[in-house]
């Protein structure tokens, strides 16, 4: 099966700063066709997603108990996509925090990025390989005994592929896997309402702030992203931009305390407005992402 984006992409590219007028209804044609998708695939297809000028991609289709993996390519990410492409070569490295099967991670790759790729859990490490080797992008997995800030020094073109979680140290904590919502992973503790069963074991975890290069950043942390806000504003990453793609509610102040303190340009391009006072941040991610210039 195949869903062509193509003049989507070309759109939102054509968007200097801010969601089209019509983003309501390119929305509801994004998920009128996700939703055929969903009717016609069975656990472990692929549908091809022409994405325009970025190319196709091969996407896998996984069943999870509440939704799939067709949910991961919302409006919003489809808008994401278009920054990154306005974003590249200006700036030509790419931080995927909180990965999951690696979408952006791929996307990025295919603008032409050099990436580095955080994810945890090892099942959805996993996803995100045959992911990778289904579209032909070769990449190097660092596992834990490899990881140091050195082999995080790496040459253009390199796609590396880290397991490990991101916050503001270095060491290992318990994670919180939940067995029908891979979306959901985080970890332990940093999450109230917890639906489904879990299990839980240790994960390394690399503090961000020795990083010493310009980079998009695109965080997805799932209650971590306080700590991580923290780390990236007090690292050596020169420049670039953070693209802030998931909050609390109960992280929301301290979020916006951050960013007040250290007088960061923050952009919210679906309300079209610089983010000024705390209501310009919602109360948590639902449909957006705000951009921070780092």
């Amino acid at each position: 099966m195949k869903i062509d984006f193509s003049s989507v992409i070309s759109t939102f590219i054509g968007c200097e700063n801010d969601i089209p007028s019509d983003y309501e209804s390119i929305s509801n044609r994004i998920f009128e066709a996700i939703n055929e998708c969903k009717t016609c695939l069975d656990h472990g297809e692929f549908v091809d997603i022409n994405l325009g000028v970025i190319g196709s991609i091969v996407y896998p289709f996984y069943k999870y108990k509440n939704l799939t993996s067709l949910d991961l390519l919302s409006p919003e990410d489809i808008f994401l996509f278009s920054r990154y492409v306005i974003n590249y070569p200006t700036i030509n490295r790419f931080i995927d925090i909180g990965a999951n099967i690696g979408l952006h991670s791929l996307v990025a790759k295919k603008i032409g990025y050099s990436v580095i790729s955080f994810e945890p859990d090892l099942d959805t490490l996993g996803d995100a390989k045959e992911f990778f080797e289904a579209n032909n992008v070769e990449f190097h997995e660092l596992k834990e005994d490899e990881i140091s800030f050195e082999k995080f020094k790496y040459k253009p073109d390199d796609f590396l592929l880290v397991q490990a979680a991101v916050s503001d140290f270095n060491g290992f904590t318990k994670f919180t896997k939940i067995l029908d919502n891979p979306t959901a992973n985080h970890l332990s503790g940093r999450k109230s309402n917890i639906y489904g069963e879990t299990i839980e074991h240790n994960v390394q975890v690399i503090c961000i702030d020795r990083v010493d290069f310009e980079a998009v950043i695109k965080m997805d942390a799932e209650g971590e992203d306080a700590r991580i806000l923290r780390s990236v504003l007090n690292s050596g990453i020169r420049s670039g931009f953070l693209y802030l793609c998931d909050w609390r509610g109960e992280t929301r102040q301290d979020i916006f305390k951050l960013l007040s303190k250290n007088q960061r340009h923050v952009y919210n391009p679906f309300l079209k407005k610089t983010v000024e006072n705390i209501n310009d941040l919602p109360m948590n991610k639902s449909s957006d992402f705000i951009q921070v210039e780092i």
